[in-house]
């Protein structure tokens, strides 16, 4: 049946020209008609036809926008004007302006064109309008005309619309817009084409209008869609029949096609969400419920993707899950996203881009979601290149709570709707158990990432909130203390009085537990009718009616009237939420929707609810969360009591669990009769009437859990959300084995997680361990790293913008007083200065300790706590609860399911009441004990928990006025040590960042004293983005507001170290405030920075990061060439500054680190200061005279080496060569250096005369005299040699040999005429070195004879600097004199003890000592072994006293030694080839064969034995196939070297073709070894720093080498896989480890790729000469004073410089050209998204009685800032046996505390650290809790009583 329907509409020709813009932005491209052309006739009844039909009457359209808030368009872009509203496709628009439409019976008598639309009614039965559209249809009725006004009409008709496409349109809430917006567009246009071609019919439109227009063609597909999908309507159908065969195919026992049902589900969904087919949609939902609980994984999996679907109303999830962001009302709504497209692609030129929105209605009392799409302009494409096209959409703010869905979508010319997809891989979205934390991504994973996206938005204001848990029983409630029982309960009207006391604490939301009815059982009284209640201690969550409040407490009109003052007050109010019910009394509505399960004796049991910590095991009873009506219920509930009593939120108790779907009992519900028939139907089956106990089962066993939202939350937030918007809901998120991450699932399903962890994180700073059931151990004490590590892993994978809570402890937890004691303190404050929401718990902010029912539970000696036994045993999960986790909390085993990763769903809230008695210890009074607690943490010392609510209340107060604390940023800092190495590892600091304001916080975790820096690297880079480096801010201390804030720079305030010191467990903030720039606060700025400038300078300090200082070191980084623009800086601040306070510029340069330690950049200066002067010649000019201070003052004189072993004539080991190539390696970087060494009687062959047949042409020149004890005469021999003057002292009694074997007295005569010929010979050349370098223990008397002034002043200016090469036991050069010989102080002639240690008790002349006291500095030859010295040196102790001692590793010139193998030999081959021939008598290359090479000394440091050791095991190990060579001599008088020596003869006898030695023979192939060996040997016992693995590696030869000193610093392991590396090593110094090493390296010797990457590594580690001088020349420089400069860089800086005259000089007038202020923002004001918080009124309890706010204090730093205190170590040595426990007790606590003490094992001594007063103080020990004693090694007295105490005066 059809019938039709005539309406009218009509257009005012005033209307046309308002109308015309609008239809250009809409369907310009479509309709081809531009604004500027003049229309035709047929065009302009066209566009009148058009926007009538869309928009009739704009500027009404308009108004009505604007008064509703947008009607049911979305707000969009901002525009100049305002903000423009557009939507484009929004049907309920034109079908509301349809309906408006008069319904005529004739024509009317109106000015205007008059046109007609046509209303097709096909009657469908199963259509229903949905209750819920506003739009009505009922004006749409059937209206009969006269037949003369039909005709009239029909001639007209522009439009024809069949009904069932607008019913179809209306209630699919915007899902049909797009199509039937098309739909209304073609028709009109077919309409309009029939009229001008009255012959022709709709195949004629279509091939000669659509095929022809792209842009028709596309509404053509479009029209397609909508067609399709009423069609499907009736193709599609779930109703109850189909459910029920459904039912009976999951259900039954016979194998079905699953994914084919699933299929047909699925398309069924579809339909009947478009159509909004309620009843269809109920029993799919029914179905995929029951499914999400079945047996098969793949079925549940796909039942969480249908149930998302479903309850999203749209299909965009169904192949990939949306990837959330949180967000709150009020922030900005924008996407932004690169998307693969490229518009310039033919394919896409003619489609358009729109994106959809499903999202909640803005109009205010429509709360459903609806689906609008937008068109996407030219002004939201922000850039394009290639196929990466950014978009970006700016929606305005989010508008209320709920879910907004996007998604981009190209409509190509077809219609078809294509699905954009983004450009890179997005970040994992959980942690995938599969691959681990490390592998997150699988070979095909997350490629082709649709471009969509769901913003879950929470309410407005939600991070401002303070939470506190209040359980209602116990507010104001009186309790017998030592029974341990209520006296008087809390009650509804308890919690009424205390919430205006609560909201003046700065608390705005309470959690209020056990506020539902429970199973009280109530009875009424037969004798006075009263209701009593016999279970008063029933636990508060067995639950009897989830919607009505507990009548024992007050009712629900008890509890109205605390609604009613929260309201008045603004607190919010937030309630239980749980999802099982009381096992006894509940109400009748649950009573089909209870769980069962059969026990042991196979009888039908109720299912209990939990095997929790804190409550009974069978006080609850689970519902059978497989039943649709189960879901409905509970949300129904929260609704009904929310709608009663107006409360504002809901927490999830146990929410990481929900819905707890149990595992279905297979066995028995398919279970045959004894008849053969089954025991239950198969929709007994699909719901899981019976379970088997405990098993996690359901959502949290699926794959899909770990992308895909929880369908249950999704439902519940909807829901709630359409109804009240603003609601909170809370889940609880325990975490720990088998529940991890369930807080990033909760959060990406609109719940607000509420997490547990942070107790446990802050208990382990603080040495506890907090575990799951409540007890607390000792442990190992965390560093602050522990709780970043804690909160980085807490946030990861979680959606951008989550809003987590944080609890401060638990119902099963103790209070944080118990927990950490005085750093309880510290503890609020991390609590409250972190990121998440605090939420604290009942009398914890009063300073409580125990807690009623838990003193038991919280002893460190606690027996572990009993479970109650199971009923079920056949659960695998149940049984392995009885085992422990490393937390010594109960653990399942593996569970069935496939993957092994999920768990029980255990729940932890709650407390049972009735456990107070339980949990008492017999005739303990708590009142007493939580005294003597409170006492005894020291409240004489500000640690007073009875004042500790006054800290809550200030940290709350700060937290709701710093917007900073609640939506900054989490930024990890570090607090850096005042000495500028190492951190504090117990002080954390991070920062709060935000653009406007950023808070710096740290907090001191120690019982001491803390000085420290913050390091800003990290904000550094943040402010970067959106700031210049001279914004001005200000900085202010939030913690002490009255101290007046300072203004710094941007860049000047990051860069600075600002010291700060914490007292125990305080805490400081500095807030950071961007100031806009105006005239006060850039004086403001310059001036405060000029005077920390010039105190710094004062003071020596570094000054880099001082505006003054970085204004010219910019130019020096960025522009070095402008010589100009630093010339009239550096005069301008010489003239306007530095001449003011009598300073030089070489004052800013020396103090600014910065440069000092730039080589780079320092010579840069130095060459900008070198061409002043240059040019100046002699002219007094401000930029000349800063200059000239520069050159002057940075000349470093000459540097004298004074040495035993030199280079070619005494080189005896490393010494030798290292000071010969380190002389030659200054010299060549320009210095004067001179060597002084003695000139042997005999060199080490043994040949006397050298010097003088040397080629350098080395000449004595005179002699000089040493007085020790008489006249000694020394020759003086010179040469230059490398740029080097070298000189030689020669006597040949007092130096006949290199090191001879003296008796002590020559052994002292030699050292001192050595030490003073040294400076003698400077005197006599008036030569006052700048630097005076000695080496090892043989100069170690020189820094003596000049310090003690032998030579009067004249070193006074030198720098003494010593070299230790070798400092181990027997190289420090301990002379052992006779004991009638004393110390030798006749011949040395200095005082005792700088050579002789005192505490030795031997007299021992260590030449070491005096060197390294009487030096300057010290330094070594490689950082490790520098490290061993300071900690394992008997010299340590005065090692230690050199601040900064110096360490480089050898290195050697690489040019010239490279020049030297190449004489040597061409190649590693040629080179191998000779030692083959030579030493194995090989007669021709085998390379196959291995050869292993040693050169140096035999000497037992060398460790030569190991090689001779493992040598016959490798050669026979190797079938004889190796070579191995020692070239070195043995002394055959050191016992050592002589059995080594055998060995070597044994060996070579033996094996004469692998094995080689010579212990006779002086080694001079070493080139050729260098190049030609396969494997370099150094298995030295140690080995300072090495110089032998370089001349290996310089010819590309790997080392093998022991793990010791520098060649640790040098030889690192080859690792086949990365192929990094250049030897091996080995770690232990034993013989097999030795040949396990050689083994690896055989090994790779033998894969010919490996071992040439090995060669090529080895080449590429060789230390360069130079390096190695410029780095000890940088030392040299800093000693003095000075800064290190390059000539190569001051040449080619000079080289490049722009030309300057002196009469170009232009001094700068003023700071702020000299400064180049920048007042300019990088971002716009209006862009900074800190979220929407709510207003903060300042409310009547928080104001003072005349009307000012009220000054909040924490009495905690009050009372510490008010009194200063200072740390004293009391300590007391245990004698006998260990003391069981030692305390403290004295006047400084008027004799009431007893302090503990700790024990230190190493000193065996008790101690601990009290911070005091000044003034006197009398104390005892008491040991062993009885016996008072005084420590006799501290003072003593006696008091009037006559009693002897300690005593200390501070």
């Amino acid at each position: 049946m059809q019938q039709s329907l005539i309406l009218l509409i009509t257009i005012q020709e005033e209307e046309l020209d308002k109308l015309k813009g609008l239809l250009s932005a809409i369907f310009s491209k479509d309709t081809g008609i531009s604004i500027e052309q003049n229309l035709s006739k047929e065009n302009e009844e066209l566009l009148q036809i058009t926007l009538k039909l869309h928009q009739t009457q704009l500027k009404s359209l308009l108004d009505e926008l604007t008064q509703k808030g947008g009607l049911d368009y979305v707000p969009r872009d901002r525009t100049p004007s305002g903000r423009m509203f557009e939507h484009a496709s929004d049907c309920r628009i034109l079908l509301k302006h349809l309906q408006q439409t008069k319904k005529v019976a004739q024509l009317p008598d109106i000015k205007g064109i008059i046109y007609y639309v046509r209303v097709e009614n096909d009657l469908i039965e199963n259509l229903t309008t949905s209750s819920s559209v506003s739009t009505d249809l009922s004006s749409l009725e059937h209206v009969q005309a006269e037949d003369q006004d039909k005709n009239e009409q029909l001639k007209r008709v522009v439009l024809t619309v069949q009904r069932k496409f607008i019913t179809l349109t209306l209630n699919s809430n915007g899902k049909a817009d797009l199509y039937f917006h098309a739909y209304v567009w073609l028709h009109i246009l077919l309409n309009n084409y029939l009229h001008a071609n009255p012959k022709s019919n709709e195949q004629d439109f279509d091939q000669q209008i659509v095929n022809t227009s792209v842009e028709v063609k596309r509404l053509k597909g479009l029209v397609e869609s909508i067609k399709k999908v009423e069609a499907n309507l009736q193709k599609f159908p779930f109703n109850k029949e189909i459910y029920d065969r459904f039912v009976q195919e999951f259900g039954g026992r016979k194998q079905i096609k699953k994914l084919k049902l699933i299929e047909d589900i699925q398309r069924s969904l579809f339909v009947a969400q478009i159509s909004d087919d309620k009843q269809t949609l109920y029993w799919i939902e029914k179905i995929l419920i029951q499914l999400l609980g079945y047996h098969d994984m793949s079925m549940r999996d796909q039942a969480v993707i249908l149930l998302n679907m479903l309850y999203d109303g749209i299909d965009w999830q169904l192949t990939q899950a949306f990837r959330p962001v949180v967000r709150v009302v009020g922030q900005h709504f924008k996407v932004n996203v690169i998307v693969n497209l490229d518009l310039n692609q033919k394919d896409n030129t003619n489609s358009q881009i729109f994106i959809g929105l499903s999202a909640p209605s803005p109009i205010e009392s429509i709360n459903k979601t609806i689906l609008t799409w937008h068109k996407i302009d030219k002004r939201n494409i922000v850039s394009q290149k290639g196929i990466e096209t950014e978009i970006m959409i700016n929606f305005g703010k989010f508008w209320k709570c709920g879910f907004y869905d996007w998604r981009l979508v190209l409509v190509k010319e077809t219609g078809r709707l294509q699905p954009l997809e983004i450009i890179g891989k997005p970040q994992p979205s959980f942690p995938s158990i599969k691959t681990g934390s490390q592998g997150y991504y699988d070979e095909e994973d997350d490629l082709g990432q649709i471009a969509q996206g769901r913003f879950i938005v929470h309410a407005k204001g939600i991070r401002d909130q303070i939470f506190h848990e209040v359980q209602v029983d116990f507010q104001n409630a009186e309790v017998d203390t030592k029974k341990g029982t209520f006296v008087k309960r809390g009650n509804f009207s308890n919690v009424e009085s205390a919430i205006e006391q609560y909201k003046s604490k700065g608390i705005t939301s309470l959690y209020l537990m056990g506020v539902l009815e429970r199973d009280n059982y109530p009875q009424a009284n037969k004798m006075t009718n009263e209701v009593e209640h016999r279970k008063p201690d029933s636990n508060p969550l067995a639950i009897t009616c989830r919607q009505t409040a507990n009548k024992m407490l007050g009712g629900d009109d008890g509890f109205q009237k605390v609604m009613t003052q929260a309201k008045k007050h603004k607190v919010k109010i937030i309630i239980d939420c749980l999802t099982r019910i009381s096992s006894g009394r509940n109400h009748r509505k649950y009573r089909d929707l209870m769980l069962h399960q059969l026990d042991e004796e196979g009888r039908k049991k109720i299912c209990y609810g939990t095997d929790g910590q804190a409550i009974n095991y069978e006080d609850t009873a689970m519902l059978n969360y497989r039943k649709v009506e189960s879901w409905n219920l509970l949300i129904e509930e929260v609704l009904n009591f929310t709608q009663t009593h107006g409360i504002n939120g809901i927490h999830l108790d146990n929410g990481q669990a929900w819905p707890q779907i149990m595992e279905t009992d297979l066995e028995e519900l398919m279970r045959l009769d004894v008849d053969g028939e089954p025991a239950y139907t198969p929709e007994d089956v699909m719901n899981g009437e019976i379970v088997l106990r405990n098993e996690n089962y359901g959502y949290w066993n699926t794959n899909t859990m770990e992308q895909y939202p929880n369908p249950f939350f999704i439902k519940m937030c909807k829901q709630i959300w359409e109804k009240v918007p603003d609601f909170m809901i809370i889940g609880e998120c325990w975490g720990g084995f088998m529940f991890e991450n369930r807080q990033i699932i909760l959060s990406r399903s609109g719940i607000i997680p509420r997490l547990f962890k942070l107790p446990q994180a802050i208990s382990s700073l603080f040495g506890k361990k907090l575990h799951k059931d409540g007890r607390v151990t000792n442990c190992e004490r965390d560093n602050v790293l522990a709780l970043k590590k804690w909160y980085e892993s807490n946030r990861l994978f979680l959606p951008e913008g989550s809003i987590l809570i944080q609890s401060s402890t638990a119902h099963q937890w103790p209070y944080p007083a118990y927990l950490y004691g005085k750093g309880t303190w510290a503890a609020v404050d991390i609590l409250y200065f972190m990121p998440d929401i605090p939420i604290t718990f009942n009398g914890e902010i009063d300073g409580e300790v125990y807690r009623i029912g838990t003193t038991q539970l919280f002893q460190h000696d606690q027996q572990e706590t009993n479970k109650s036994g199971l009923k079920r045993t056949n659960s695998q999960l149940m049984m392995a609860l009885q085992k422990k986790d490393e937390n010594d909390d109960y653990i399942p085993q593996q569970t069935t399911s496939p993957e092994g990763k999920r768990g029980l769903p255990r729940v932890r809230s709650g407390s049972n009441l009735s456990a107070v008695v339980q949990e008492q210890n017999s005739g303990q009074d708590l009142k007493l004990k939580e005294d003597q607690f409170k006492s005894q943490i020291g409240p004489q010392q500000g640690f007073d928990l009875t004042k500790i609510n006054s800290h809550y209340e200030h940290r709350r107060r700060l937290r709701r006025e710093k917007m900073v604390l609640r939506y900054g940023e989490l930024i990890p800092l570090v607090a850096k040590q005042d000495s500028g190495y190492g951190w504090h590892n117990h002080v954390l600091s991070f920062a709060r960042y935000s653009l406007l304001e950023t808070a710096i916080i740290s907090t001191n975790l120690n019982d001491s004293d803390v000085t420290f820096y913050v390091d800003t690297t990290a904000l550094q880079q943040l402010y970067k983005k959106s700031y210049h480096d001279n914004t001005v801010i200000m900085i202010s201390d939030c913690l002490a507001p009255e101290q007046a804030p300072q203004y710094y720079f941007l860049r000047e305030y990051l860069q600075m170290k600002h010291y700060q010191t914490l007292k125990p467990y305080h805490s400081s903030i500095q807030c950071l405030t961007i100031c806009q720039d105006d005239n006060f606060v850039i004086k403001k700025a310059l001036t405060q920075s000029i005077e920390r400038t010039k105190n710094k300078l004062q003071n020596g300090e570094n000054i880099e990061s001082e505006q003054i200082s970085a204004i010219f070191t910019e130019i020096i980084e960025k522009s070095p060439e402008d010589i100009i623009k630093f010339a009239d800086i550096v005069g301008s601040l010489q003239e306007n500054f530095l001449d003011k306070l009598g300073l030089s510029f070489n004052d800013l340069f020396i103090n600014n680190h910065k440069l000092k330690n730039d080589p780079a950049l320092a010579s840069r200066l130095i060459a900008l200061c070198i061409r002043i002067v240059e040019i100046s010649d002699g002219q007094e000019l401000p930029p000349v005279k800063a200059a000239k201070s520069v050159v002057d003052s940075n000349q470093l004189g000459p540097i004298i080496f004074c040495a035993p072993e030199l280079g070619r004539w005494s080189t005896v080991g490393g010494l030798g060569v290292m000071v010969d190539e380190l002389a030659y390696g200054l010299a060549l970087l320009g210095q004067e250096v001179i060597v002084i060494s003695p000139y042997y009687e005999k060199n080490r062959k043994g040949e006397t005369g050298y010097l003088a047949k040397d080629p350098a042409g080395i000449n004595y020149v005179g002699n000089i005299t040493v007085t020790i004890g008489g006249a000694t005469v020394l020759g003086v021999h010179e040469g230059v040699v490398n740029g080097v003057k070298v000189v030689f002292l020669h006597n040949r009694d007092i130096f006949p040999s290199a090191y001879p074997d003296l008796n002590p007295a020559d052994m002292v005569r030699q050292l001192a005429v050595f030490g003073k010929g040294c400076l003698e010979y400077c005197c006599s050349q008036s030569i006052i070195p700048s630097v005076c370098v000695t080496n090892d223990w043989y100069t170690g008397l020189i820094p003596g004879y000049a310090k003690i002034g032998a030579f009067g002043d004249t070193f006074k200016g030198t720098t003494f600097f010593h070299i230790a090469h070798n400092l181990e036991a027997t190289y420090e050069g301990r002379i052992f004199p006779a004991p009638n010989q004393g110390a030798l102080e006749s011949i040395h002639q200095l005082p005792r003890d700088w050579l002789v240690d005192p505490l030795w008790g031997t007299c021992i002349i260590n030449p070491s000592r005096i060197a390294i006291m009487l030096s300057d500095q010290w330094g070594t030859v490689s950082p490790s072994y520098k490290i061993d010295l300071l900690n394992t040196s008997s010299l340590r102790g005065i090692l230690a006293l050199k601040e900064k001692p110096f360490a480089f590793p050898n290195g050697i010139p690489v040019e010239a030694r490279l020049k030297k193998l190449d004489e040597a030999a061409p190649d590693h081959f040629a080179a191998k080839k000779i030692i083959q021939k030579k030493y194995f008598g090989y007669a021709d290359l085998d390379d196959e064969v291995c050869l292993l090479s040693f050169v140096g000394r035999v000497t037992e440091q060398k460790g030569v034995h190991l090689i001779l050791d493992a040598a016959e095991t490798i050669i026979q190990k190797y079938n004889y196939r190796i070579n191995i060579l020692v070239g070195g001599m043995a002394n055959i008088k050191e016992p050592y070297s002589a059995d080594c020596a055998k060995k070597m003869w044994h060996l070579k006898t033996k094996y004469p073709n692998c094995f080689w030695a010579d212990p006779n023979y002086f080694f001079t192939d070493g080139s050729i070894v260098n190049r030609g060996s396969d494997y370099g040997l150094m298995p030295s016992i140690f080995e300072p720093g090495g110089i032998v693995q370089h001349e290996f590696f310089v010819g590309s030869t790997p080392v093998i080498a022991y793990k010791t000193g520098g060649l640790k610093d040098s030889v690192f392991e080859f690792m086949w896989d990365s192929e990094q590396g250049n030897g091996y090593t080995f770690e232990a110094h034993k013989v097999n480890d030795f040949i396990f090493a050689c083994d690896r390296a055989i090994g790779t010797f033998k894969n010919k790729n490996k071992y040439l990457k090995l060669r090529q590594n080895a080449f590429n580690s060789v230390m360069d000469g130079e390096k190695v001088s410029k780095a000890w020349l940088g030392e040299f420089y800093r000693l003095r004073n000075k800064v290190y400069v390059e000539k190569t860089i001051i040449e080619d800086a000079l080289n490049k410089m722009k030309p300057w005259a002196p009469e170009i000089y232009k001094p700068i007038s003023s700071f702020e050209e000299m400064f180049g202020i920048e007042r300019k923002l990088n971002f716009a004001l209006d862009d900074i998204d800190q979220g929407a918080e709510e207003e903060k009124e300042v409310l009547e309890e928080e104001k003072t009685s005349d009307g000012q706010k009220k000054k909040v204090v924490s009495h905690f730093e009050a009372q510490t800032r008010n009194e200063d205190r200072f740390p004293h170590v009391f300590m007391m040595h245990n004698n006998g046996p260990r003391h069981q426990r030692v305390e403290l007790c004295g006047s400084m606590d008027e004799w009431l505390v007893r302090h503990p003490m700790n024990f230190d094992h190493f000193t065996n001594q008790w101690f601990i650290t009290l911070h005091l007063k000044r003034g006197k103080y009398n104390y005892k020990y008491v040991v062993n809790d009885k016996n008072w004693v005084i420590n006799e090694k501290e003072p003593k007295e006696k008091d009037l009583a006559g009693n002897v105490n300690n005593v200390l005066s501070l």
